[in-house]
């Protein structure tokens, strides 16, 4: 699905410097998605905010539209 987007990277970079996250993945997981992340990057992982399962600035559809929709 992705490939077709994800090829160029792998043309200009190598492997090791690519990591593919899946918002479901963070969804589901959130705090495991994270420290992976933080381990590719270098980071501690005992890091990883504690605020993950919290829900935020969440859209309301209420008739306005899409929730990504500000044009």
């Amino acid at each position: 699905m992705y490939v077709r987007h994800l090829a160029h990277y792998f043309e200009v970079f190598r492997r090791p410097f690519i990591h593919i996250l899946l918002l479901d993945d963070l969804a589901r997981e959130p705090a495991a998605t994270v420290a992976s992340l933080y381990s590719f990057l270098g980071a501690r992982v005992c890091d990883v905010p504690t605020h993950l399962y919290e829900k935020t600035n969440s859209a309301q559809m209420g008739g306005q539209g899409e929730p990504n929709d500000i044009m």
